[in-house]
């Protein structure tokens, strides 16, 4: 089973394994924009939340970005697509980003975003309507 992860479960996974994560990590999938949500995360916890410092996060945005060497790093698809899923499901472009190509590429996607997989579950009649199958969403500590 291939597995494309969120920004939440890459970061979460990096914290809680560190190097170990090359194991779950290798051959899987994100998306371009994953890293950017990650710097974009990594510099909410650091300026806003007061967190980490600027060097840890510079220290966990290396590891990450190490890590990503060894994955998949995929386009999102079709961005009337998105938009169109997005509003019919409830969640933000990017998050839709996420849902769209793992229904796509028929890959599980890996999400420790409560709200989104509450929605994907929320919503899975339309998905299957739409795309002839349920989205399989699971968290990155079951992995």
């Amino acid at each position: 089973m291939k597995y494309l992860l969120d920004a939440s479960a890459l970061l979460n996974i990096v914290r809680r394994l560190g190097e170990k994560s090359l194991k779950i990590l290798k051959e899987n999938y994100i998306l371009t924009l994953t890293i950017y949500e990650i710097g974009n995360a990594l510099w909410r916890e650091t300026k806003l939340l007061k967190k980490l410092t600027a060097d840890e996060a510079e220290e966990i945005m290396k590891a990450v970005i190490a890590l990503t060497k060894f994955m998949q790093i995929i386009e999102s698809e079709d961005p009337i697509e998105i938009l169109k899923t997005s509003n019919k499901i409830g969640s933000t472009f990017y998050d839709t980003a996420y849902v769209v190509v793992a229904l796509r590429r028929n890959l599980t996607l890996v999400t420790d975003d409560k709200k989104l997989a509450a929605k994907i579950e929320k919503y899975q009649d339309i998905i299957l309507k739409e795309y002839k199958r349920k989205l399989r969403v699971v968290r990155s500590a079951d992995l």
